[in-house]
């Protein structure tokens, strides 16, 4: 959750709206990669792999380890709370 008042601290509100409007579109699901992508895209705020790993536990799509992609950039996450 810090890391995303971090990050929305840095966005004014306009880009907000555009990241949150292109997560909808995705259901708040999406890979942790594509999230990076959205951030840097948007807010210019690139995902460490750290803070990868950080989102992923906390919002992870697939419970159960072997449902998910080995690599953590690959692996879905559902941002909704974070969002909502």
């Amino acid at each position: 959750m810090d890391l995303f008042n971090s990050i929305s601290s840095k966005a004014d509100k306009k880009q907000w709206e555009l990241l949150t409007y292109e997560l909808i579109k995705r259901k708040y699901t999406c890979t942790c990669q594509e999230l990076s992508n959205l951030l840097k895209h948007f807010i210019t705020e690139k995902l460490a792999r750290s803070q990868m790993d950080a989102i992923w536990e906390t919002f992870k799509v697939n419970k159960n380890v072997e449902e998910n992609a080995e690599l953590v950039e690959d692996r879905l996450v559902n941002v909704k709370p974070l969002f909502s």
